[in-house]
């Protein structure tokens, strides 16, 4: 993830088609390092609740673990859900419709951890290929807004 963060910093903080004599920085930049570091953040809980998905899989844990290991990833996703609604009064009107959709994202990923806490504490099974195929279509959803940012910002792409 680390290898990440610089890569999409070179993608989006210069123009292409700029000699290196004539890089331009981006208008974007405040912004970029916003969505990147909330897709950091993203990724990380995602992989923690893969992790204790793949357990309850293997039956390292029982049901009752899996809802205790992900209902401690909640307060954090909730903190990313509310880092994202108070930044969207701050966005010029180009990012603010893209913005909409990340917080759409987010709040996808925050309702599938309270979803699986939500099945894990009751008395029926939880339906763990429903939660894998979610965190597979989340995961993707996050490779789409990338492109898109950089549609955005290159100018390719006008929202």
């Amino acid at each position: 993830m680390k290898l990440m963060v610089p890569t999409l910093l070179a993608i989006f903080f210069f123009i292409p088609g700029c000699t290196e004599q004539e890089v331009q920085p981006s208008p974007y930049e405040d912004y970029i390092v916003t969505f990147m570091n909330v897709v950091d953040d993203s990724n990380k809980l995602l992989n923690q609740y893969h992790k204790h998905l793949d357990s309850l899989y293997t039956q390292k844990i029982d049901q009752t673990g899996f809802g205790k290991q992900v209902s401690e990833l909640v307060p954090q996703s909730n903190e990313l859900v509310q880092s994202l609604d108070n930044q969207i009064y701050n966005l010029s009107p180009p990012i603010y419709n893209f913005h909409r959709e990340l917080i759409g994202l987010i709040n996808r990923q925050h309702l599938l951890l309270v979803n699986s806490v939500d099945a894990a504490f009751q008395d029926k099974e939880a339906n763990k290929e429903l939660f894998s195929n979610e965190f597979q279509e989340i995961k993707q959803e996050h490779t789409v807004l990338i492109e898109q940012l950089r549609m955005i910002t290159t100018g390719t792409l006008e929202e």
